[in-house]
C-alpha cells in the first residue's frame, strides 16, 4: 500500500517485460490508475552468453512517494563471470502518472575463472535515509578458515529520489563467516517488502529505522557443537559512515528486533533430551528436532524468547518451549505476535499414514516484552498431512497460511483466536500483502487475489 492505493510489482521472464501500476485497494483486479513499462527503461535483451531478470519485490523510500527496482545481469566469457546490478527510480507521487525518475547503476562484481570463488549480490535493505545493497563473496576453504565476505555499498537517501553512494562498510570478516545474513531455519519474518525466510539461499537481515540486525555464533569449544550467540548492530543514520555497535550476547538466533523498544525476539536450540536405548522408528518421526546418536535418541526443543536489550548486555523477559508434546514446524514472526505450525508430538505410522492434527499456536508479546500464550486453533482439513510444508507469514495480530489451494487468516485479537479460510486459484501466494482490513495474494497469471478481513 501506498497511501490510498495499491502498489502492484510484475514481470514475464520469457518477455523480459516488467510493469508497475497503481489500482484502488477495493478492487485489486481493477484497471490500473497509472502503468510504467519498466522494460522500455533500457535494458537491452539477453545474448549467448549473458541472462537478465528484474527482482521479486519493490524497495519503497518511506512516505518519500518513490520506489527502487532492481534488474539483474549475469555475464559469462572463457575469463570469468560478471554481475550487474541497476536499480530503477519509480516516481509515484503523482498517481495518475507514474514515471521513471532514473537509475542507479551499481558497481558490478567480477570473478575470473581461475579464482576459487564467487559473489553475487544479497539482499537490498531501506533503512531510515539509507540504501545498501550487499556484496557477497565466497570462497572455497580447505582450511577452516573464513570464506565468506559480506560488505554492503551504501546510499545516501537524504534527497529523495536522488541517490548517491556514499561508502562501503565491511561487515567483519568474524561475522560475515559465523551467521550474518542467516536466522533460524523454518523461521519466516515480516519485512517493509513483504516477508524473509532465512533458510533459503539468499542472506537477509532485520531492518528496524536506520539500525540493521542479525547476529553471528562464537564457538564455546573446538567441538563446536556448542555455540554463543550474540546480536550485531549496523547505526546507517548517518550513510557516510555506517557505525557498528557493541555486540551483546543472547540465547539464540535473532529472529525479530525492534530498536525503538529495545525488544529482541530469539529462538534458542536447548540442550537434547537424551532418550537411551532407541531404535530408529523410536526417534526419527520427529523429523529434524530429534537424532540417533549411539543407541540414543536426542530431542531437541526450540526455545522462544524475547529480551530487553542495552547498549552491551540483554536481559531475558520471558520464555516458551515451542516443542514439547508438540512439534512445532514453521516460525512467523511480527511486530507484536509470534505465530507457529506445530503437530502433534505422535508417532507416524508409514505402513499405514493417516493425517496428523495441526495446530496453529499464537504468542502476544506485550509491553513489558512478556510472552503471553493464547489458545490453539485446530487445522482440521486442509493442513493436517504430515508431507504438507505450507507457507505461513504473520503481519500485526494475523497470521496468513497458504495451503491447498487454501488461505487460512488466523486474527489473535482476543484470548482465544479465529481461522477464516479462503478458496485460491492456485496453491500459494507469490506475494502476499496486508493492511488493517484488506490481505492481497499474488497469484501469478490470475491476477491478484482480494480478501477482506
Amino acid at each position: 500500500m501506498v497511501g490510498a492505493h495499491l502498489l502492484r510489482f510484475g514481470n514475464d521472464w520469457w518477455t523480459g517485460r516488467a510493469i508497475v501500476d497503481l489500482v484502488e485497494p477495493s478492487s485489486a483486479t481493477a484497471a490500473s490508475i497509472s502503468e510504467l513499462d519498466l522494460s522500455e527503461a533500457g535494458p537491452s535483451q539477453d545474448g549467448c552468453n549473458e541472462y537478465s531478470r528484474w527482482g521479486s519485490a519493490v524497495y519503497l523510500h518511506g512516505d518519500s512517494g518513490f520506489a527502487y527496482v532492481p534488474h539483474y545481469r549475469e555475464q559469462w566469457s572463457e575469463s570469468g563471470s560478471r554481475s550487474e546490478l541497476t536499480l530503477y527510480i519509480v516516481d509515484y507521487r503523482n498517481p495518475s502518472s507514474i514515471s521513471i525518475a532514473g537509475s542507479v547503476a551499481v558497481d558490478p562484481i567480477a570473478v575470473s575463472r581461475s579464482e576459487s570463488r564467487w559473489g553475487y549480490f544479497g539482499e537490498i535493505l531501506v533503512a531510515g535515509d539509507a540504501l545498501l545493497v550487499a556484496r557477497v563473496e565466497e570462497r572455497y576453504s580447505k582450511s577452516g578458515e573464513a570464506n565468506r565476505r559480506h560488505s554492503y555499498d551504501v546510499y545516501s537517501l537524504n534527497e529523495p529520489g536522488a541517490p548517491t553512494f556514499a561508502t562501503n562498510f565491511e561487515v567483519p570478516a568474524e561475522l560475515a563467516s559465523a551467521g550474518w545474513g542467516h536466522g533460524p531455519i523454518g523461521s519466516g519474518v515480516d519485512m517493509a517488502w513483504g516477508w524473509w525466510y532465512p533458510g533459503a539461499r539468499s542472506t537477509n537481515v532485520f531492518v528496524s529505522g536506520s539500525v540493521v540486525a542479525s547476529s553471528h555464533a562464537v564457538p564455546v569449544d573446538d567441538t563446536g557443537a556448542r555455540v554463543r550467540y550474540y546480536l550485531d548492530r549496523l547505526d546507517v543514520s548517518d550513510p557516510q559512515q555506517p557505525q557498528l555497535l557493541d555486540e551483546v550476547n543472547i540465547p539464540g538466533q535473532l529472529a525479530y528486533y525492534d530498536d525503538a523498544k529495545d525488544l529482541a525476539v530469539t529462538i534458542e536450540d536447548a540442550a537434547p533430551v537424551v532418550v537411551k536405548n532407541s531404535d530408529w522408528d523410536q526417534c526419527t518421526w520427529r523429523g529434524s528436532r530429534a537424532t540417533i546418536v549411539d543407541g540414543a535418541c536426542h530431542i531437541y526443543h526450540r526455545l522462544l524468547n524475547t529480551l530487553r536489550v542495552g547498549d552491551t548486555t540483554a536481559e531475558l523477559v520471558s520464555r516458551v518451549d515451542l516443542d514439547g508434546a508438540r512439534i512445532s514446524r514453521h516460525v512467523a514472526v511480527s511486530e507484536g505476535h509470534v505465530f507457529t505450525i506445530a503437530d502433534d508430538a505422535a508417532p507416524y505410522d508409514w505402513t499405514e499414514p493417516t493425517p496428523i492434527d495441526r495446530y496453529i499456536h499464537s504468542y502476544r508479546i506485550n509491553e513489558g516484552h512478556e510472552i503471553q500464550e493464547l489458545d490453539p486453533v485446530f487445522l482440521s482439513e486442509a493442513a493436517n498431512s504430515w508431507f504438507s510444508w505450507p507457507q505461513l507469514a504473520a503481519r500485526s495480530s494475523r497470521a496468513f497460511l497458504t495451503d491447498s489451494n487454501v488461505l487460512h487468516v488466523v486474527t489473535a485479537e482476543g484470548s482465544t483466536p479465529t481461522v477464516e479460510a479462503h478458496e485460491m486459484p492456485g496453491w500459494s501466494c507469490q506475494s502476499l500483502q496486508a493492511t488493517d482490513d484488506r490481505a492481497f495474494c499474488a497469484m501469478g497469471q490470475s491476477g491478484v487475489l482480494a480478501i477482506d478481513l
